[in-house]
């Protein structure tokens, strides 16, 4: 492995030099000219762990080191994790004739207003869509399954808010950590019609 010359910025900050430099093909790898350009430091990276990076910089080296993250941080990480996951499929998937499927919240919007509309014209079918195939279904079915699946993401959010109280509560972070969010959700809506 070929040395790597950098500029020691700050604890949290180095300057890699560049590849190729005024010209010169592999500059990075030439000692001289990097000290010359002011990289003259070598980098040596301590084991890659989970945890924060910081510099240190030892006479003609900087040395890359790990030190635990703030419990605050780890929290942080996790909920963004519980976010994340909150808008997958995992979560946000449902089934009509066996075909996996999603409505946002404002397509749900959307299909109620459009269900109202059909009402005050008295027309009792709507259309569908699941994918690239249209479903003729009478307003008062499309108005149980809209139903079901709002009750289906309420009952998803609840879920996801809970994990993140409890992520919150945690008081170290190999419990945050170990935190299994992806527990608890209620079963995929399956709708046969």
């Amino acid at each position: 492995m070929k040395p790597i010359f950098v500029k020691f910025v700050s604890e949290t900050e180095i300057e890699i030099a560049p590849k190729d430099k005024d010209g010169v093909v592999g500059f990075c790898y030439n000692k001289k000219l990097c000290e010359k350009a002011g990289y003259d430091k070598m980098l040596v990276e301590e084991p890659k762990n989970d945890d924060d990076a910081y510099y240190v910089s030892e006479g003609e080296f900087v040395i890359k080191k790990w030190r635990p993250k703030s419990l605050e941080v780890v929290k942080s990480e996790k909920i963004a994790e519980i976010d994340e996951y909150d808008n997958t499929r995992a979560v946000n998937e449902f089934a009509v004739n066996g075909v996996p499927t999603w409505l946002s919240k404002e397509q749900r919007a959307g299909i109620r207003s459009g269900i109202e509309a059909l009402k005050t014209l008295k027309k009792n079918e709507y259309k569908l869509w699941v994918g690239a195939n249209a479903v003729e279904l009478p307003v008062a079915t499309v108005t149980v399954m809209l139903a079901q699946l709002e009750h289906y993401a309420m009952e998803c959010f609840n879920i996801t808010a809970q994990h993140k109280v409890e992520v919150m509560k945690l008081t170290s972070n190999e419990d945050v950590k170990n935190y299994d969010y992806k527990q608890g959700y209620p079963a995929k809506l399956n709708f046969e019609i």
